[in-house]
């Protein structure tokens, strides 16, 4: 079985996270703040390995980074940003789970909180690494 970058981007955007009010498909070009928080995948790679023995393919492996952009630098209090960041680490976390084990893709993943700037400014976000295989 194998796994394609389309189909990991396919599966991450399909999670639901509680707390997010948009999805976009792809990295969105601007922002509203009526949108956010926000949740997009990025920068998608492709590995895969060969079988030592066998000489033949193994695993395909897929990460894509999931952003969640919570609120621009600048607005609202540190504490109240920070409170967001929090949570939605853990609603993504949460979301990231139960995905795992319904489809037996997802394998690992990392989530870091993060200032990002997606073209209009900085923002306060959490990224995810988020890593299948098939």
């Amino acid at each position: 079985m194998s796994l394609t970058v389309a189909q990991m981007v396919s599966l991450v955007n399909g999670l639901t996270v509680s707390g997010v009010t948009r999805k976009y498909n792809e990295p969105p070009t601007q922002l509203n703040t009526a949108d956010l928080p926000c949740i997009f995948p990025r920068l998608p790679s492709q590995s895969e390995t060969i079988a030592s023995f066998t000489g033949l393919p193994g695993l395909d492996s897929v990460t894509v980074q999931l952003v969640v952009v919570i609120e621009p630098w600048s607005q609202s209090t540190h504490a109240v940003n920070f409170a967001a960041v929090v949570s939605l680490i853990d609603n993504l976390t949460a979301a990231l789970k139960t995905s795992a084990a319904a489809n037996q893709t997802i394998d690992t993943w990392i989530i870091s909180s993060n200032i990002t700037d997606v073209g209009t400014g900085d923002y306060w976000a959490i990224v995810a690494d988020v890593q299948g295989s098939a």
